[in-house]
């Protein structure tokens, strides 16, 4: 594509129409690959905030993984709208903000937030095999007595 000089420093019609195009070719590189939010809504059933995409996928999380949502009560939680073109959600009640692409991607807040997540769930994973562990002890040792009891 030939260059257009410009003496003035301006930008040339040809220079803008160029820049207009680039900039709606990379508006539809992302959202293909950054599906943006048809509708959202908190489903206080499930405790999940729900994202309908354009492409008909749906996503949700659960609202207490997402950093100053998961302190928020029912009505502040279901207090989400989408903005800019559906690329971001937005809690006004809670002032918080979070991208399309990031909810896509599992970022649900800063390095700390997804830290502690993290070890939340590492905690529940070793608490919830402990106790599948003495269940099995336990049902292990009933077998025992009963084998016992029988010789």
């Amino acid at each position: 594509m030939a260059k257009t000089k410009t003496t003035s420093g301006k930008i040339s019609v040809d220079q803008w129409k160029r820049m207009l195009a680039d900039a709606d070719q990379n508006w539809q590189d992302y959202i293909e690959r950054w599906p943006p939010a048809k509708s959202v809504r908190y489903d206080r059933a499930t405790k999940r905030v729900v994202v309908q995409l354009v492409n008909g996928l749906r996503l949700e999380v659960p609202a207490v993984k997402l950093q100053g949502v998961a302190g928020g009560n029912e009505r502040q939680r279901a207090d989400v709208h989408c903005i800019g073109d559906g690329t971001c959600l937005e809690w006004r009640a809670l002032d918080q903000h979070f991208s399309i692409e990031g909810l896509l991607t599992g970022r649900f807040g800063n390095k700390e937030w997804m830290k502690s997540l993290t070890r939340r769930r590492s905690g529940l994973e070793s608490t919830a095999l402990s106790t599948m562990e003495g269940q099995i002890r336990r049902k292990r040792s009933a077998a025992r007595k009963i084998a016992e009891a029988r010789s």
